[in-house]
């Protein structure tokens, strides 16, 4: 191991959301590996399954485990579900997780049923590659962006581990945790997010609204945001 190694903090492990492609800035990320060994979880995004981007998440932290520092888990909207579908399911050691617009549940707004699910279900059997944000009733513009690139099908896989993730509630870890949500988030259910990051943070919980803050706002994660990570870490090390 070199100096450098041994000079180390921790290792940061950052999972993005499914199916979505943006990437944060080298800034952001260049702040953070002042300090920190920085993994991402990287591999193929669009045409993932659910149980595809878990394998990749399991992949990273049995990486970052060989560093033999703590471990800090960094996950966005959907990739914030599938780290705690994860952690529900195996005894992964970490030091922290910071979510940011964790998605453990759709706003009332995004969920597709009646009328919708007829008409997404119809687009699923003739066009299965057809991104939700391509319909018509999902909106327009910017917002309807930030879905990505999921599809009906990707919808419906999501869902059952939303429920899975409810049913399951019992064996979420309890870390250390971050949470950086919107207030007016229009792609989550915010109460939800609120009561799991709780749940897990318990008496180790920091909680941040982030107003104007829209869903994916990676534009916002520069290297303010990450001194303020980094503060955060020096905390709970004491």
């Amino acid at each position: 191991m070199t100096y450098e190694e041994e000079s180390r903090k921790g290792v940061i492990v950052i999972v993005y959301p499914l199916q979505f492609t943006s990437r944060l800035s080298e800034a952001f990320l260049g702040r953070l590996r002042d300090e920190y060994e920085v993994l991402v979880v990287t591999g193929q995004t669009i045409g993932l399954t659910a149980e595809d981007h878990k394998l990749l998440i399991k992949n990273t932290l049995r990486e970052a485990s060989q560093y033999k520092l703590p471990i800090h888990v960094i996950a966005f909207s959907l990739g914030a579900l599938l780290t705690n579908r994860l952690l529900q399911e195996y005894d992964v050691p970490l030091g922290s997780l910071t979510y940011i617009s964790p998605l453990f549940d759709w706003h009332p707004s995004r969920q597709i049923g009646g009328l919708k699910q007829v008409v997404a279900s119809a687009v699923d059997r003739f066009r299965p590659d057809l991104p939700l944000g391509m319909m018509t009733f999902m909106g327009a513009g910017e917002e309807s962006s930030r879905f990505g690139e999921i599809t009906y099908g990707q919808y419906r896989e999501i869902e059952e581990e939303i429920v899975e993730h409810q049913e399951e509630k019992k064996h979420l870890p309890r870390l250390p945790l971050a949470c950086f949500y919107a207030p007016d988030d229009r792609f989550a259910d915010v109460k939800l997010t609120l009561n799991v990051c709780r749940k897990i943070g318990g008496d180790q919980v920091y909680i941040r609204r982030l107003e104007g803050f829209p869903h994916f706002g990676y534009e916002r994660l520069n290297t303010k945001f990450a001194e303020t990570l980094i503060t955060f870490y020096e905390l709970i090390r004491e």
